[in-house]
């Protein structure tokens, strides 16, 4: 048997409507006060949202590979340590390099 506490309760239909109403209005009332560069601002992080973050986080990882292949690519050229296992590491940066530099050559374009 439900006590009083676990009544399920029913949003009716107008009370819904009513309640969309009211968000839209107060969602015109918000926009109307924005001057036309927040509103646009606001309108491109809508339609591209985090582009920012995304941004930073593919010239942090370019960054990251282009140190790490002069790294590995100095001790190629030194002959420091094991020729293959540089090579590879060498060429995993280099790989990121390029991933991370098409990431954020999409990404651009979208604008």
């Amino acid at each position: 048997m439900r006590s009083h506490g676990d009544e399920i309760k029913i949003i009716p239909n107008n009370i819904k409507w009513a309640l969309r109403a009211h968000f839209i209005l107060k969602l015109i009332k918000i926009v109307s006060k924005l001057n036309p560069e927040q509103y646009e601002r606001l309108r491109r992080e809508a339609k591209s949202p985090y582009r920012g973050l995304r941004i930073f986080i593919y010239l942090a990882f370019a960054g990251s590979g282009f140190i790490g292949a002069v790294v590995f690519f100095a001790r190629l050229i030194a002959g420091n340590g094991d020729l293959e296992s540089n090579l590879g590491s060498f060429a995993l940066q280099i790989g990121v390099l390029a991933l991370m530099l098409w990431l954020y050559r999409i990404d651009r374009s979208k604008k």
